[in-house]
Order: structure tokens, then sequence, then C-alpha cells
């Protein structure tokens, strides 16, 4: 109620000293500078409004954190995957029914001989074509040796649980280093 007053008091005054005729007129001249002066705003105040508008909406802001804790927890649930899968592939070993050091006799003992004739850090009497041959050989026999232990191996239950403990334990020494 005060504020009518005041409006009428101030609206009389002005008929009074002859300033203003029609009212109407004068209100709607107001109104359209007050939009003006808000529709004016700088270039720096519509592209903040435009780009961080949306802070002000709380439904927006809510579902953009839980969205952000929806893709947080799965980000977690796959790297606890990886890391159980590698921790499970680390325990398996894979043989191959070939054998390496046969089917690529020549290029060891190429590469062999390269270390014996490279830059004279070793005595070209160390290795001769003999040893290098007796080292591969040796290979092979380890390597078939071991093939047949793994299959004695696989056939005892009880074997088979001690090796895979103690591989275990040597991957988990790994992971630790």
């Amino acid at each position: 109620m005060e504020d009518e007053e005041k409006y009428r008091k101030a609206v009389d005054l002005l008929k009074g000293a002859g300033r203003i005729n029609d009212v109407r007129q004068v209100e709607r001249e107001v109104m359209s500078k007050l939009y003006e002066m808000e529709n004016r705003k700088s270039p720096a105040v519509i592209i903040y409004g435009f780009l961080f508008g949306w802070t002000e909406i709380m439904w927006v802001r809510r579902s953009l954190i839980l969205a952000s804790f929806v893709l947080i927890l799965m980000f977690v649930y796959q790297q606890s995957l990886i890391v159980r899968q590698l921790n499970t592939l680390s325990s398996h070993i894979v043989f191959d029914n070939l054998r390496p050091s046969s089917s690529i006799q020549t290029e060891r003992l190429t590469r062999l001989k390269l270390i014996k004739s490279s830059a004279g850090r070793m005595d070209e009497d160390l290795l001769t074509d003999e040893q290098i041959q007796q080292m591969i050989n040796s290979y092979d026999k380890l390597r078939t040796e071991y093939e047949s232990l793994l299959k004695i191996i696989e056939a005892d239950p009880e074997l088979k649980r001690i090796f895979n403990e103690r591989l275990s334990d040597m991957n988990h020494e790994k992971v630790k280093m």
C-alpha cells in the first residue's frame, strides 16, 4: 500500500508542476528504458551466461554429478578386471610344440658368431663353432627334459598344486619389486 501512495504522490506532483500530461505514456517510456537496460549486456556477460548458465539449474548439476560417479566406478571396475586378468595370465605357462632352438639354429649360430667377432670384446679363441653348437644342443636337451617334467607335473595333481603355489609366490614377489 505504501508504494502505491508514493506513486500517486509522485504523479500528482508531476501533474501539478505541468511536467506530464499523460501518465500512461510516461509509464510506457519508463518500462521501455528498463527493458533496454536489461537487454543491454556486455558480450562477456552473454558468453559467461551461455557457458555457465546450466550451473544455475539444480537437476542438471545433480545429474552430471551422478554421471561422473558412475564413470569413476566403471573405470575402477575396469582396472580391477584388467589387474585380475593380468595376474591370471602371469600364472599360466604357454609352451609351443615347436623347438625354437632347433628351428632357428642357424640364426642363433650367426648371432653367436657376431658376438664372438664384435669389436674385439671377446677373445676369438673363447668360443669355437663346436662350443656354440654344443650350447645349442644342450639348450635343446634342457628344453626336452623340461617339457617331460611338465608332463609329469600335469599328470600328478599334488605336484601340480605345489608347482602352481610356488609359481604364484614367485609372481607375487615380482609384483612387489
